[in-house]
């Protein structure tokens, strides 16, 4: 989760209007670069928290994990 914030700061940086939004957790755990209006997209498309992408303080909070304070 460091690792995509950090790339986001970058990204939002140079202005480029994609993020990383990371899907699942574990191994099964994923990343994809999209822009606020793909992410609202598929976020309504999918139902299951873990199988669609979430904004990293979200994610942690559906993965149950300690919370960063970016």
């Amino acid at each position: 989760m460091r690792i995509a914030h950090a790339v986001n700061k970058e990204l939002e940086k140079k202005g480029i209007n994609e993020k990383i939004y990371l899907i699942s957790g574990g191994n099964d755990g994923k990343l994809v670069f999209l822009t606020e209006e793909q992410h609202k997209y598929i976020y309504a498309f999918f139902k299951d928290s873990k199988e669609k992408p979430l904004e990293l303080n979200e994610w942690g909070k559906v993965m149950k994990t300690e919370p960063l304070n970016f």
